[in-house]
């Protein structure tokens, strides 16, 4: 092998160990960008319904409900919010919050969540 065909390799390695690096860096900017876009553990998302402040219950879109209880927050746009500053349609992620049911008239503990 002659200096020249060994300094090409050389170069043709370097340039593929490059780009190797410059596509595991997007990967794992990608990957890192997606999972912040997903609620984590303990945490919900949805679009507010209706609010009864008077009973701390939030109901999304989907049915859901969720009591306030201490330590909850409502996120909505990157900004936490009391649950009296919740207007229908505001899409939210709520952490530490208790899901409930309504039976009866009354908010109860919603089994199994």
């Amino acid at each position: 092998m002659t200096v020249r065909s060994v300094a090409l390799a050389f170069a043709m390695l370097l340039t593929v160990a490059t780009a190797m690096a410059a596509a595991l860096t997007f990967t794992a900017v990608s990957t890192a960008r997606a999972q912040s876009d997903v609620p984590g553990p303990g945490m919900e998302d949805g679009i507010v319904a209706k609010v009864d402040s008077a009973a701390g219950v939030v109901t999304l879109q989907d049915g859901r409900m969720y009591r306030v209880k201490p330590g909850t927050e409502f996120v909505h746009k990157g900004s936490p919010l009391p649950v009296d500053a919740l207007v229908p349609g505001d899409y939210i992620t709520i952490t530490g919050a208790e899901p409930v049911d309504s039976r009866d008239g009354q908010h109860v503990p919603t089994p199994g969540r």
